[in-house]
């Protein structure tokens, strides 16, 4: 057994240190106000205020265990009101699926063409418009949900890693000042690395966790952190960006390939899917469902 899994999972135990998030509470920063520092702007107590209980994971997301203390409240709200409404649109069929409880709890979602809700009898789903209900005569069929939103799929990006700068040890900040830049705003980005998207009931969670890997060598073929974001059944694997101890663009295919060769791991468990996130205008998205009718005897 034991060789088995060292023979998986050798190129990550020799090039990376595996620290995981999620599954015990946890509250990261300075629990004293008067001492604390927001890790995303850069002030203290005497410049901003600390009142609200940030969340290093997205609430909405079932984050019931990751506290961060170092975020202030300008921030908080900016981040709740900007790229964080995407990511909680992009799940949000998920969400409703496994009852996933956010601030208020149990949220209905309506669409531009049905409504979504789920309680203790299970999930719910309501069409505006006749059309899109299934046919008496329809045993499979294929239902298209339009959100109400649109979506940037960029603003998805930044938040998995604004969750994954919530997280680290306040010494490892210090290589992450231009990816913090690029969250605010401040910086553009026209390329990101490809996200690698697997769906797996083998590790499900309701309660959202991360998995961040550290480079522990000087081998910049590789980057120097990667992430894996867990939610309910949904994985997502992603570089973080300007950071500076990479001195390469992990967006480039060739570069890209050494990363995936050395997380091979996933793709030797999962069926992958790599796709691109740059896209930084937002768009109409919508949701396929599959459904099979039976028929009651």
């Amino acid at each position: 057994m034991k060789n088995e899994f060292e023979k998986k999972f050798r190129n990550i135990i020799d090039n990376y240190e595996v620290l995981t998030f999620g599954e015990y509470r946890r509250s990261i920063g300075n629990k004293s106000k008067m001492y604390r520092i927001c890790r995303f702007c850069n002030q203290n107590s005497a410049s901003t205020t600390f009142k609200s209980k940030a969340h290093a994971i997205s609430e909405a997301l079932g984050n019931k265990t990751l506290i961060l203390f170092d975020e202030c409240d300008s921030c908080n709200k900016k981040f709740s009101e900007t790229f964080e409404k995407d990511i909680i649109e992009y799940l949000m069929l998920y969400r409703a699926f496994f009852s996933i409880k956010g601030k208020d709890g149990l949220k209905k979602y309506k669409g531009k063409n049905f409504t979504l809700s789920s309680d203790e009898n299970g999930l719910k789903l309501e069409f505006t418009s006749l059309d899109d209900r299934p046919k008496n005569s329809e045993i499979k069929y294929e239902v298209k949900l339009q959100p109400q939103n649109q979506i940037n799929l960029q603003n998805i990006y930044k938040s998995l890693c604004k969750f994954f700068l919530s997280v680290i040890d306040e010494q490892n900040l210090q290589y992450f000042d231009k990816t913090v830049e690029w969250i605010n705003g401040k910086i553009e980005a026209n390329k990101l690395p490809k996200i690698i998207e697997i769906t797996s009931y083998s590790h499900f969670n309701l309660q959202p966790s991360l998995v961040i890997y550290f480079r522990n060598n000087d081998n910049k073929n590789i980057p120097f952190a990667v992430c894996e974001f867990q939610f309910t059944c949904l994985k997502k694997i992603f570089i973080i960006p300007f950071c500076s101890e990479d001195d390469r663009d992990f967006s480039e295919p060739k570069n890209y390939q050494n990363f995936i060769s050395v997380f091979d791991h996933y793709d030797k468990q999962y069926s992958c899917k790599f796709n691109d996130f740059s896209d930084n205008i937002a768009k109409d998205f919508s949701l396929l469902l599959n459904f099979e009718t039976t028929n009651k005897e």
